[in-house]
């Protein structure tokens, strides 16, 4: 899922010469964000291993990760894609900071307690839950690899999707 974000942000919010303006300003600040994510995601899945693994309550010590973590990463997620403003400003790239990181933070508390659950979920079937999970994200890709860039040119993307068609 990062790098799907990562590949889509960068065409959003640094589109091709020959399409809208960028919306940051300036242009080595998306690299340094992208990497702030990645150090803040890190930093905080650590973190949350730790109390997902100490955390006692009713529901159990994963699911309020879960529950309360999954509906803020689906708003971090959509955030990134609506700017302050139009153009390049320092209130984008104020935004994407600040957004990106949240992404990276919510991502890392859904995804580490997320992972962490399956020898809790089932203590036979690990292997085919996890390579099912594996296969599903792998196709996942793949038709985001396709459909995203039909979505964003209204055209076939390439000669070999053509033939599929």
């Amino acid at each position: 899922m990062i790098v799907l974000i990562n590949t889509w942000l960068s065409y959003f919010w640094l589109p091709p010469s020959d399409e809208a303006s960028n919306r940051i300003d300036p242009l080595g600040f998306a690299g340094a964000m992208l990497l702030g994510r990645g150090l803040a995601e890190g930093l905080w899945g650590v973190q949350v291993g730790y109390l997902s693994d100490h955390l006692v309550t009713r529901w159990g010590r994963r699911k309020p990760f879960l529950y309360f973590g999954t509906p803020l990463l689906m708003v971090a997620a959509a955030s990134l894609y609506f700017p302050p403003t139009p153009g390049p400003s320092v209130a984008n790239t104020a935004y994407l900071t600040g957004m990106v990181t949240v992404f990276g933070v919510m991502h890392a508390s859904v995804s580490t307690t997320y992972q962490a659950s399956i020898p809790e979920v089932t203590k036979t079937e690990r292997l085919r839950l996890t390579s099912v999970s594996g296969v599903l994200s792998i196709l996942g890709h793949i038709v985001t690899a396709f459909v995203g860039p039909v979505n964003v040119y209204r055209q076939v993307p390439c000669f070999v999707f053509r033939i599929l068609i």
